[in-house]
């Protein structure tokens, strides 16, 4: 959608709120399939793509009032050039060059992160492998994720992330510690455990332990709703010190 003030992104797949004007609006609907085969990084953009002040701003609004008045005298047979040079113009301002409001920028690593999370399992996961999804530049790539630390790191705190969560899981505590880490991706024992240790302060036995004792005692790691705005690590920590203190507290009594 474009009015006077710039070119915002609406996702009809959840509630808009929106707010009438004197101001002109033009709206442009792309098939929700359209875009996530063609242009995935925009599947979960919502919000300001780009000011109307921008250079990237004037030429999609431009080409947006191009297409108003081409359309009603196009015949049917053009739409598919319509369509392909709209795609590929959202393709060149959005994955090629810069988002210029925060909104876009956050709608990008968003449709980043939730590949990475739905894809995680994959060992070959990586730059090459996100870039041709995406359609983009390894330069976007790093980009976007360099405030995450890195694409390889971003990748590898995500599958210990996961890894620690199915280990304090109690379904999975039957279950072979490296055998949960080959579905997150891991394919060797000893990087797994390495990196385990460096980002926990732990090994993964010891977490595998420390979820037994925990369930002995009916408690979970991730408990809904109860996060109270701590991330994953901050949870965990909190875990740690809990089962320390269970830990004394069930020796006391035991003296």
């Amino acid at each position: 959608m474009i009015d006077t003030d710039g070119v915002y992104a609406v996702n009809l797949g959840f509630e808009v709120d929106a707010i009438c004007s004197d101001a002109e609006v033009l709206s442009i609907i792309l098939p929700r399939d359209r875009v996530e085969a063609d242009l995935p990084v925009l599947a979960e953009a919502r919000g300001k793509l780009f000011s109307g002040d921008t250079t990237s701003g004037k030429l999609l609004s431009g080409f947006f009032h191009l297409l108003r008045t081409t359309i009603p005298t196009a015949p049917a047979g053009d739409a598919a050039v319509l369509t392909d040079s709209l795609m590929g113009l959202l393709r060149a301002l959005v994955v090629a060059g810069d988002a210029s409001s925060e909104e876009a920028h956050s709608g990008v690593l968003g449709a980043l992160q939730k590949y990475i999370d739905e894809n995680i399992g994959d060992p070959e996961l990586g730059v090459e492998t996100i870039c041709a999804h995406f359609r983009m530049s390894r330069a976007t790539l790093y980009r976007v994720l360099k405030a995450k630390g890195g694409v390889r790191d971003y990748i590898l705190r995500r599958r210990l992330m996961f890894v620690f969560r199915a280990l304090a899981s109690p379904a999975n505590l039957g279950r072979g510690v490296f055998d949960i880490a080959l579905e997150h991706g891991f394919v060797t024992a000893g990087h797994f455990s390495t990196r385990f240790r460096e980002h926990f302060g732990m090994s993964p036995s010891e977490a595998r332990e420390a979820a037994r004792s925990h369930a002995v005692h009916g408690n979970e790691l991730f408990r809904k709703g109860d996060r109270n705005g701590l991330s994953d690590i901050e949870i965990m920590q909190r875990w740690s010190r809990e089962l320390g203190e269970s830990s004394r507290g069930a020796q006391s009594g035991g003296a």
